[in-house]
């Protein structure tokens, strides 16, 4: 599995690299759901509102995803033009081919939800006393990090998946047209 390493850490870095490069309007955009999470565990507020500011925080989430997919695959010469059916012969390659650097992509992914979510969320709570500001302080810089980070890790191994690859005799071979 050690030729597994450096294909797993393709999706990751590319999301590290993208979220550095375009810093300025992520963290604009992710302002606005770091933001509504701060101020939801400090301010009480209606059914309305709350269910406004999850819609306005899905959104810009969302907006993440499409702008990253847009800049990081369609623009992309490589995967950006390319044809459904060229698009299905990829993913088919990149699971026959690459399913070991995929699951060390979930293991990687476990791996950060258990030391970026459980543990600031259940054990530090679990030994010190914590109040509503640890909360939305908490929340905030994840919204600001750690969920762009994972989304864009995913619009990453996407990119990462319709990528050519180099298969070698050992590996199954799926017909690319592109």
């Amino acid at each position: 599995m050690s030729g597994s390493v450096h294909p797993a850490l393709e999706a990751p870095r590319w999301a590290v690299r993208f979220y550095l490069r375009h810093l300025p309007w992520v963290l604009a955009l992710m302002a606005v759901p770091a933001t509504e999470r701060f101020l939801g565990q400090l301010v009480e507020r209606t059914a309305v509102t709350g269910v406004l500011a999850e819609v306005l925080t899905a959104a810009a989430r969302v907006l993440l995803v499409v702008i990253a997919v847009q800049l990081g695959i369609r623009s992309d010469s490589a995967v950006g033009p390319l044809s459904r059916a060229v698009v299905s012969q990829r993913l088919d390659r990149f699971f026959a081919t690459q399913w070991k650097p995929l699951l060390l992509q979930v293991l990687a992914l476990s791996v950060a939800f258990l030391l970026l979510n459980l543990i600031p969320e259940h054990l530090v709570p679990a030994l010190v006393e914590v109040g509503p500001m640890y909360w939305a302080v908490l929340l905030a810089v994840k919204n600001l990090t750690v969920i762009p980070l994972t989304l864009l890790w995913w619009v990453g191994l996407a990119r990462h998946a319709l990528t050519p690859h180099k298969v070698t005799k050992s590996r199954a071979r799926v017909p690319d047209s592109s």
